[in-house]
This record gives C-alpha cells, sequence and structure tokens, in this order.
C-alpha cells in the first residue's frame, strides 16, 4: 500500500458531504490517510487494534469473519463509496471482521476520536448513520436466518442471485473470487459447490463460461432460494 496524493477538497465522492460536514470551513486539521491497496492485500484483520474509520472511495472488498485457520464465514462484498464500519464509536478498539481488496481499492482512514468530534451535535450526521445502522443490522439478520434455516442447496441458490447483481457483474466478480470462496459465502463445503454447479448445468438452469456461472432460468433459481 502507499500514501496517496489525494485531498479531500478534490474527491468526488464526498463522504463528509454524506455527514453535513463542511471540510472547507473545519477550524480542526484532520487526521486523513488516503491509502491505495492492491489487489489481494489485506486492508485490516478481525480483531486488530483500530483507531480508525474506514471509508471505501474505489474499489472491491470482501468482508470476513475468521472462525479458524480452516474455515472462515464472507459475510458480504462491498464496493464504492461506503463506510465500512462504525463499531469503533461505541468506544472499541478493534476491527470485527477482516476486510481484503479484491481488486485494486483506495480507501480513507479518519481518526475515529476526531470523526466522533466532527459528528458531535450533528442532527445529519447522526441521522446518517442510524440509517446506516439499521442497514447493516438488517443485511447481518438477513445473512443470520439464510445461513441458520436454508438448506445448503438454498443458500447456494441465494449466493447466485448476490454474486449475479449487477453491481458485482460490473467487477467480472467470477474471475475474481475462487469456488472456494463460493462456498465461504454460502457455508458449505467446496464438494457441495462443485455438485450443486454439475446438478444445475445439467438442469439447464444455469451455464459455465469461462469460470462465470451464467444464471439461465432466475425464476427457478429463485425458488430453490425461497424453499431452501
Amino acid at each position: 500500500m502507499k500514501i496517496t496524493d489525494t485531498v479531500c477538497l478534490m474527491c468526488k465522492n464526498k463522504c463528509f458531504d454524506k455527514l453535513g460536514i463542511d471540510i472547507p470551513n473545519l477550524s480542526m486539521e484532520l487526521d486523513i490517510r488516503h491509502l491505495s491497496y492492491q489487489k489481494g492485500e489485506t486492508i485490516f484483520k478481525q480483531n486488530s487494534f483500530a483507531s480508525y474509520i474506514v471509508f471505501l472511495r474505489s474499489g472491491l472488498l470482501r468482508i470476513v469473519l475468521e472462525e479458524s485457520k480452516m474455515r472462515n464465514l464472507t459475510l458480504t462484498y462491498l464496493t464504492d463509496t461506503i463506510f465500512l464500519d462504525f463499531s469503533l464509536l461505541d468506544g472499541s478498539n478493534s476491527y470485527p471482521f477482516t476486510a481484503q481488496s479484491l481488486i485494486n481499492s483506495e480507501l480513507c482512514f479518519l481518526s475515529a476520536h476526531q470523526f466522533l468530534e466532527l459528528i458531535k451535535n450533528n442532527s445529519r450526521a447522526y441521522e446518517y448513520i442510524l440509517k446506516e445502522f439499521s442497514l447493516q443490522h438488517r443485511n447481518t439478520m438477513k445473512r443470520l436466518s439464510e445461513i441458520a434455516l436454508k438448506n445448503a442447496l438454498g443458500r447456494f441458490a441465494t449466493v447466485l442471485l448476490y454474486l449475479n447483481e449487477p453491481i458485482l457483474q460490473k467487477y467480472h466478480i467470477y474471475k475474481i473470487i475462487s469456488r472456494r470462496e463460493i462456498a465461504d459465502f454460502a457455508a458449505i463445503s467446496l464438494e457441495s459447490v462443485n455438485k450443486f454447479i454439475n446438478e444445475l448445468r445439467n438442469d439447464k438452469l444455469i451455464e459455465i463460461s469461462d469460470k462465470s456461472i451464467e444464471i439461465v432460468d432466475i425464476e427457478m433459481i429463485k425458488r430453490l432460494s425461497i424453499i431452501g
């Protein structure tokens, strides 16, 4: 990774605008680090010391819960212009998950202490953060229900639908992640992934082309996801 010469005032993502913060008129000097990460680099590790709020300016990240050396759980994939996590705002000093860069990505790190000062008495910032917390909570509950209540085929079908969303397809996601990573995302074994791919291909529900999995019968895949 390397420090870039990007300046917040030049940035088109306007992350501070989301929080109602007027950068040009700030009285404090901000402790912000603008970092670039290459494909495959780890942004931060689960349980590592944390003192910065992280914003993804551009790129694609994999968010992982590391349970053991043998098995991890992929929680989600994050794309451009999003804050990774606000959990540091409750006084925590470690990251609750691992973030990995799947393509060349650019991120901004803002001191958590300064962030709290910036949003103090700022209703627009609090409204934005509450909405983000609510969205993250709903997504987490949805992931937990998928893992706990669906069978292996249902989880795999759900993952196929997610990976075929346009926001991930624009990155050619299947050329970036392996079948092992698909298995981690679906919380099933690699053997099950290969089995389901062969079965769904034989049933003409999907097609395989240069590692990519193309859904042919999306209604049936949706049905498998629902009843799984």
